[in-house]
């Protein structure tokens, strides 16, 4: 009984600890793509509206313009030319900024032959872990334009604090349960198979043509 209460605790919480981080991811995903759109459609309508799309060398003109993007959704982000080029960053990790602020000339063109255009990174830097998107960005004729590269800048530790306080509380009642098995089990073996035992026994003395004596457990 011990053991299967135990086993059971093991399978519960490692259960629930991986539906909680798979959900965790799933949600952060989720923020991230609408995050991601928001921006796209912000930066879209800019160029559209200045005919940016293959016109590089008015960027600098709206610079300012692209800096308000980044205010108004709180997020960093940068854009290249489709061979990698810098148009206008905000953030760029070790990698990009040692490489002249541009992108690697075999990762852009793979970039954009690629069908979904899109390619997400897990990055580790001074700033911590973070997910990272280059995203292929087209005009109104569908055709490719730019790259946007978008970090996600997420605050795990509300999250990870919230699935400590969860997995504790769930380690306390789980050990109440198996003190309780442990009680229990004490309690069967100590009196209830005793009574049996006692049982037996008697049953094995008892005959049909003499006096038998009273079972007391």
């Amino acid at each position: 009984m011990i053991l299967l209460v135990f086993t059971a605790t093991l399978l519960i919480l490692g259960s629930t600890y991986y539906q909680y981080r798979t959900e965790s991811e799933q949600y952060n995903t989720y923020r991230q793509d609408r995050k991601e759109t928001q921006l796209t459609k912000q930066i879209n309508y800019l160029v559209n509206k200045h005919d940016l799309a293959f016109n590089y060398d008015n960027w600098d003109n709206y610079k300012i313009d692209f800096e308000e993007i980044t205010k108004i959704h709180n997020v960093e982000y940068s854009i290249f030319t489709p061979d990698g080029k810098p148009l206008y960053y905000s953030y760029l990790p070790l990698e990009i900024i040692s490489n002249n602020y541009s992108l690697d000339k075999d990762f852009s063109e793979m970039l954009i032959s690629l069908d979904g255009g899109k390619i997400t990174r897990e990055n580790t830097t001074d700033v911590g872990k973070f997910q990272s998107s280059y995203t292929v960005l087209k005009d109104n004729f569908d055709n490719k334009y730019a790259i946007l590269f978008f970090p996600y800048f997420q605050d795990v530790s509300f999250a990870e604090s919230e699935l400590n306080v969860f997995l504790t509380t769930l380690y306390q009642i789980y050990f109440i349960m198996l003190v309780v098995a442990i009680v229990l089990a004490y309690f069967i073996s100590r009196y209830v198979t005793r009574s049996i035992e006692t049982i037996r026994l008697k049953i094995n003395q008892t005959g049909l043509l003499k006096k038998n004596e009273k079972i007391l457990l």
